[in-house]
């Protein structure tokens, strides 16, 4: 296996706002810090431990010992640290069947790769942790993979209600089918039938993406934890009762309306309550003050889930995408209103597996991961035909005399009809930029004649960018395998235990 990296700072992958987090540009200072530097780290180490009571580490840690019965010796571990004192770093996600994208396991990887890291530089245990988004109820989101192009979709009656809480007996059914009539390697294979026989084993879909991502990440370790839990929603019954009266959304729109005016949109448009009331079957949103709702019936919406999470769990950073990212930056007067540290926010690793073709296309067209990273398509087809220097310099050449001529005239014409002069002018400009525009209809000769050029530029662009997405967003982890002939997980971690998040690329060994 090959790898390349690409840092995020250097790469045209991260959104305008995770750039500039990431760059520390002023106008985001007070708004949210990014987890950059070991100085960092350790100062809001000092924050948590000083913040985080006995009383909850206790509560805390009885409910992730229920949460993980039989657990490996890693999990024990973790288990243990956690009960001693140790802090986290957390990462989230929606439960996406077998995973969904392949940023689901990145996520994982990157996560365990911050604690592990961490954990030598403070000099103190790190525990990493998979916060599973079991509340959500966008039943669509969640309900399909691809694999090899073939595309996956759960059917299921019942789509209202939290998604954790769905049964996974039909679920198995149609996977199994699936699977039976899919080309896959052995690895796909093996890789995708544990991720059945988890479907198969459990009663909800909750059960199955702990035991999935428990098995999963075995070897390396984390702790799997369902928010949607009796003891943590009572252990944060202040948060429910400050949210039911308003007084949190009112920060959060603050927060929203300061952030807008620093020349940045908020990602979440935060409501009077942010708050919604469940059951089995239904995830509804309060839109006034509810009275005698138990702790175990009310659930955060996406603005609030982040301050639940830090509520119970002692994070130094939260790692995630640059859209989850974005909505912290909302949440910081909540924060200082519950004297609560806000965490570091650490954008997670990105991945790009590259097959042997479009590697090879690559390297015939002299492109690296990094100028495509920073580049697009248009670009490079202009590169390729050399519309920035040939082109650009042939319309410089041409135009000359006709700019000569053009000029000559005009002289002549203001000499003997002064009145003119505006006409000539108007005339003579567009003349000019008639000239200079047909360097586009040259563009569109030159990319027939440079048809296998821009036949490969195509092609790659089209295996990064599938539908118009960047490629982790489309495929799966089980893509992975397929293109790479092995699991990189461990490899990967290695890779990220940097404290520099960036794009890994992988390619198949030559």
């Amino acid at each position: 296996m090959q790898f390349d990296f690409v840092p995020h700072l250097n790469s045209g992958v991260p959104s305008k706002v995770m750039k500039d987090l990431l760059n520390e540009v002023e106008a985001l200072k007070s708004f949210g810090t990014p987890g950059l530097r070991e100085e960092q780290f350790e100062l809001i180490n000092k924050k948590k431990s000083a913040s985080y009571s006995s009383k909850m580490r206790a509560l805390v840690a009885k409910e992730l010992a229920a949460q993980h019965p039989e657990p490996s010796e890693k999990e024990q571990r973790l288990l243990q640290l956690f009960e001693q004192g140790a802090s986290t770093v957390c990462t989230g996600h929606q439960l996406m069947v077998c995973g969904g994208t392949a940023f689901f396991e990145v996520k994982i990887l990157s996560t365990i790769a911050l604690a592990r890291t961490l954990s030598t530089q403070l000099n103190t245990e790190v525990v990493p942790v998979f916060w599973m988004a079991t509340e959500d109820h966008d039943f669509e989101e969640i309900a399909s993979f691809q694999v090899n192009g073939r595309r996956f979709t759960w059917k299921h009656e019942q789509t209202g209600g939290p998604v954790g809480r769905l049964e996974t007996s039909g679920l198995a059914t149609q996977l199994e089918d699936f699977l039976k009539n899919t080309r896959l390697t052995s690895l796909q294979q093996e890789f995708l039938q544990n991720r059945l026989r988890a479907y198969k084993s459990t009663s909800t879909l909750a059960e199955a993406t702990r035991m999935m991502v428990r098995e999963w990440a075995a070897d390396l370790g984390i702790l799997v934890v369902d928010g949607d839990s009796r003891a943590l929603k009572s252990a944060s019954e202040h948060l429910w009762n400050l949210e039911m009266s308003g007084s949190l959304s009112e920060l959060i729109q603050r927060q929203s309306a300061a952030l807008n005016d620093s020349g940045y949109s908020s990602q979440v448009y935060p409501r009077p309550i942010n708050l919604f009331k469940i059951d089995n079957n239904s995830r509804t949103r309060i839109t006034e003050k509810v009275d005698g709702l138990e702790a175990f019936e009310i659930s955060p919406n996406a603005l609030l889930r982040p301050v639940y999470q830090e509520t119970v769990l002692p994070n130094l950073a939260y790692v995630g995408g640059g859209g989850e990212l974005a909505y912290w930056l909302q949440l910081g007067q909540v924060f200082d209103h519950l004297e609560l540290p806000m965490p570091l926010l650490y954008l997670r690793d990105s991945l790009l597996c590259l097959t042997e073709k479009t590697s090879r296309n690559m390297s015939q067209q002299h492109l690296t991961p990094q100028s495509l990273l920073n580049s697009t398509r248009e670009i490079q087809l202009k590169k390729a035909v050399g519309y920035f220097n040939e082109l650009t310099q042939e319309t410089e050449a041409l135009s000359q005399p006709l700019e000569k001529a053009v000029k000559h005239w005009g002289k002549a014409m203001e000499e003997r009809y002064p009145e003119m002069k505006q006409h000539v002018e108007a005339l003579h400009k567009k003349i000019s930029n008639l000239s200079r525009k047909t360097i586009e209809q040259r563009y569109r000769i030159s990319k027939d004649r440079n048809e296998t050029s821009v036949s490969r530029i195509h092609a790659i662009f089209d295996q990064l960018y599938p539908q118009g997405s960047f490629w982790e967003r489309k495929a799966s982890y089980a893509d992975v395998l397929g293109c790479l002939g092995e699991d990189p997980q461990a490899q990967l971690v290695d890779k990220m235990s940097t404290i520099i998040t960036g794009t890994h690329v992988l390619r198949p060994s030559k």
